[in-house]
């Protein structure tokens, strides 16, 4: 089970991704349960979760995270890193508060529906989204330099280019209730 798992791990729970690169056969004919995935991703959160208290601004750690978060599920680690993201959002320049702000709605569209009388993750995911919009708007326009040396993000990095996606998403999010 080992090598299921390391894929598993490499792909950050996707499917998709496996799929793309051409190891979802493989990866299928070990025959990994959804149980046992979600076991993995939590396991790889509890690890991941130290490190993005630490430095919220670790991008690869957010965007990891947010992935094993669709495969596990679990609505312990989704409170922490909801935690995390709201207690350090003002001190996030305005790109990570937009990436931020992109995965957790992905996330909250994904999010399964509360019985009654449970909390409603999506709609506290929702919250922390418009929170994000509301200060990446509002708060002088930055971008943390580590975005800045990646020559993949060039262009999109321009304030024009950011802002044209705080204003898509807040549209997006508007459909949404609140």
């Amino acid at each position: 089970m080992e090598p299921a798992k390391e894929l598993f791990l490499k792909y950050s729970g996707s499917h998709f991704q496996m799929e793309r690169e051409g190891d979802y056969a493989a990866y299928r004919s070990y025959g990994v349960s959804r149980d046992q995935e979600a076991s993995w991703a939590r396991e790889r959160l509890r690890e991941l979760l130290p490190v993005f208290r630490e430095r919220p601004i670790a991008e690869p750690v957010f965007s990891e995270a947010m992935a094993l978060l669709k495969a596990s599920r679990d609505e312990d680690t989704l409170e922490v890193l909801l935690d995390i993201v709201s207690g350090a959002r003002l001190s996030l320049d305005t790109f990570t508060r937009v990436r931020f702000a992109e995965e957790l709605f992905e996330l909250s569209k994904q999010w399964p529906r509360a019985a009654s009388g449970q909390k409603q993750w999506s709609k506290e995911a929702l919250r922390v989204v418009v929170d994000l919009l509301s200060d990446a708007l509002e708060l002088p326009f930055s971008v943390d330099p580590w975005y800045q040396q990646l020559p993949h993000m060039s262009g999109v990095l321009e304030e024009a280019r950011v802002r044209r996606r705080i204003a898509s998403l807040q549209e997006e999010v508007g459909k949404w209730q609140i």
